[in-house]
């Protein structure tokens, strides 16, 4: 990103940091870390900042979300049960079960690599 859209991104992820996090004293507790670049995300922000895409806060369930298309090919959410097939969420696609498995696959794969450096 060239410097001026980076000191734009940088300002709206901040701010989108202090509305989620609002009220929370502990961080680890945050929503959302306020390292845009961190490893340990599941969405692609600066896709949703240059797309103008914002959080939605969901009544229902009490969580903040954000738009899909912006998800980690590894979000926990990616695939879901629709109809009795799998919904991709991230393309809005119905897949067979064999994308859903390497997806899981991976996933486990990861999280412990996040645990690992965590430790």
């Amino acid at each position: 990103m060239p410097d001026d859209d980076e000191k734009k991104f940088q300002a709206w992820y901040a701010r989108i940091v202090k509305r989620l996090n609002k009220g929370i004293k502990d961080e680890k507790d945050w929503v959302i870390s306020d390292e845009p670049d961190d490893w340990q995300h599941y969405y692609d922000y600066r896709a949703a900042f240059k797309a103008g895409a914002e959080p939605k806060y969901d009544e229902k369930d009490k969580h903040w979300h954000w738009p899909s298309k912006y998800k980690h090919d590894l979000h926990r959410n990616r695939f879901i049960r629709s109809d009795g097939k799998w919904l991709d969420t991230k393309y809005d696609k119905i897949v067979d079960l064999r994308a859903v498995e390497d997806q899981k696959t991976n996933r486990e794969i990861y999280e412990k690599r996040k645990n690992a450096v965590q430790e």
